[in-house]
């Protein structure tokens, strides 16, 4: 769960620094080419991202049911995990808590 968060999390910084970097270098139709490789790679590392939550969260219910909140990512009927943008926002979430509550 975690790889596949941190995958996504570096496929899509990655692919916003190349965009950056290359509206500068390439003429317009290298840029769409570039900008269409960089997002259909994004998409995969997002995809994979919500099919490790979609199995994570059969565990979570299953091991937590009773205790989880009714809304939210984890929860009895995951709609969140659908929401592309929820997932992202949630991802970034995950690693920023993470990296805040890390041992100094």
């Amino acid at each position: 769960m975690l790889l596949a968060g941190e995958q996504y999390f570096c496929t899509v910084t990655e692919m916003e620094a190349r965009l950056r970097i290359t509206r500068q270098r390439l003429g317009a139709d290298e840029l769409r080419e570039e900008s269409e490789r960089l997002d259909k790679n994004c998409g995969i590392a997002h995809d994979a991202l919500i099919s490790d939550l979609h199995i994570f969260n059969r565990y979570i219910v299953r091991q937590f049911g009773d205790d989880l909140p009714a809304s939210g990512i984890f929860n009895r009927s995951p709609e969140a995990i659908h929401d592309r943008l929820a997932v992202a926002d949630w991802t970034g979430e995950l690693f920023a808590a993470l990296f805040a509550n890390r041992r100094r």
